[in-house]
């Protein structure tokens, strides 16, 4: 009998404290992302492990450490963004140097779900939601430029008719942004528990009306509304997340699959040419 005491008091020490050896394998699901076009890198404990779609196939091809109070990561073709409480740390590779930008008064993250992921470029820039409004922040040698998006956008139509791009709704708040560009243009993503809603900037009638018959002339389709570009979560998937750009890489316990978008039948489909990666969770 006190053997059996004895074993269910250990059994119960290690369910109310795990130890850091099964702290260390737990998998950061709303932090796996897009990296080197079309690599995945998955969070699992103190470690990033990258997987590389090779032949048609996943292949774990490389690992880089974590900083232990990372908030969220992000990445490109040449860099990993960690995402900390007062700074953004650049992880580069092929040779190049790793990074740092501390924020402060003037380059201020404004929360976690705030940050735009799938960065536009393989520069160093961050983009950041605030207030209705995309801000750019982007290193120009040693110094970092501030752009509002809207702005620059009205200046290069010459229009101040471009309204906001997306406004948060207090009651349900963003977990996650993305940018996301396919053949009908560039969206700004917001992930929720049970969806992805796109937006694109709503340029004056004239220049609407000249994309739509752009892209019915190359295409052959009519031009999606961001309403109909909607992404509706499967049953059993965790989270989301916009990869290689043009792609929805849903995440579910221990796989994870790809969709692209169907401008014939205006809907999402599993991509055929991407396997599911399964990974341990």
């Amino acid at each position: 009998m006190n053997e059996i005491n004895t074993y269910l008091l250990l059994v119960g020490s290690l369910l109310l404290n795990p130890s850091p050896t099964m702290a260390q394998t737990m998998t950061d699901h709303e932090n796996i992302f897009s990296l080197r076009h079309t690599c995945v890198g998955i969070p699992e404990g103190d470690k990033l492990r990258i997987y590389a779609l090779r032949k048609g196939d996943w292949q774990l091809t490389d690992s880089i450490a974590l900083p232990k109070d990372y908030q969220a990561l992000d990445g490109n073709i040449r860099k990993v963004y960690m995402l900390m409480e007062n700074q953004m740390v650049f992880h580069g590779f092929y040779g190049e140097r790793k990074d740092t930008l501390l924020f402060n008064d003037s380059i201020q993250m404004n929360g976690v779900s705030h940050w735009i992921r799938s960065p536009h470029s393989t520069e160093k820039d961050i983009w950041i939601y605030e207030d209705g409004r995309i801000t750019v922040y982007a290193k120009d040698g040693e110094t970092w430029l501030k752009m509002d998006m809207r702005e620059l956008i009205s200046r290069m139509l010459n229009s101040e008719e471009v309204p906001p791009l997306v406004k948060e709704d207090g009651t349900t708040p963003f977990k996650k942004l993305y940018f996301f560009e396919n053949e009908a243009g560039d969206f700004t993503v917001t992930v929720y528990d049970d969806k992805m809603t796109f937006y694109r900037y709503e340029f004056p009638a004239v220049y609407r009306e000249a994309l739509q018959i752009d892209f019915e002339e190359k295409y052959g389709y009519s031009l999606p509304s961001p309403k109909e570009m909607e992404f509706i979560l499967p049953d059993q998937s965790i989270t989301a997340f916009i990869y290689d750009r043009h792609m929805v890489a849903v995440v579910f316990p221990e796989m994870i699959r790809y969709y692209t978008y169907d401008f014939a039948q205006k809907k999402w489909k599993q991509n055929s040419d991407v396997p599911d990666l399964a990974y341990q969770s």
